[in-house]
């Protein structure tokens, strides 16, 4: 309480934190540049779907696994991360394998983790990129996927989903709903390559705009000022 202001990087949690303090929380987006700004969308396109994260629960895997359950049929996902104890158990993928036998190793494919020249060439040829977290501050995965022109799919539950437009810019879902993941998911399958082609184009472009560092220093700037 003695702090002369408070910030943090996404609406969201600006507004949780507002309610758990008497104070006003500042919404200030962290500066972002593409470590590899020559990068383009990978030529040859993967058929999965890529998600990029450790595997922990609030990380979202059960969700996407229930998600995979309701459809029909779906793209194999490759899940690259650290896998980390859930609960009793020593592994949170010993856990999803468990729970989720006919799922988790098979429709999921869990990896370890990779460097980041590597991930920002995965998720520049994936088919959909997928940030499935039923808790996130900010998340820079869904920043680096939508910067990599392949279209994200994000939950709502991840800061960064404020930086996607719905059907414009990425696909935006109920990170609490395995329906609402598995009917984005749906909905995203269905478009064509070339609409699927703009969708990454245009999200590139958003963060590009919205994360520019010189844009963010002002910003700070100002705030720090009037502090």
């Amino acid at each position: 309480t003695a702090s002369g202001a408070i910030q943090t990087c996404s609406q969201s949690n600006a507004s949780y934190w507002g309610g758990q303090t008497p104070r006003h929380v500042a919404c200030l987006r962290p500066a972002w540049s593409q470590p590899n700004p020559a990068a383009e969308a990978s030529a040859s396109k993967s058929p999965t779907i890529a998600v990029f994260g450790r595997i922990q629960h609030w990380k979202g895997p059960h969700i996407v696994c229930e998600a995979l359950r309701l459809m029909r049929s779906a793209p194999a996902i490759d899940w690259y991360g650290r896998d980390v104890p859930y609960g009793r158990h020593a592994s949170t993928s010993d856990w999803l394998r468990h729970s989720y036998p006919e799922i988790w190793g098979r429709r999921i494919k869990p990896h370890e983790p990779i460097s980041p020249g590597a991930v920002q060439a995965r998720q520049s040829a994936a088919l959909l990129n997928l940030v499935p977290s039923t808790w996130d501050v900010f998340n820079f995965t869904a920043v680096e996927a939508m910067a990599s022109m392949r279209p994200l799919v994000c939950s709502n539950a991840a800061g960064a989903s404020e930086l996607v437009e719905d059907g414009v810019t990425g696909f935006v879902y109920d990170g609490q709903s395995p329906a609402a993941l598995a009917e984005t998911l749906d909905r995203a399958l269905s478009l064509s390559a070339a609409r699927l082609a703009e969708i990454g184009q245009r999200a590139r472009e958003t963060v590009m705009r919205i994360l520019k560092p010189e844009t963010i220093a002002q910003a700070r700037l100002v705030a720090y000022r009037a502090l």
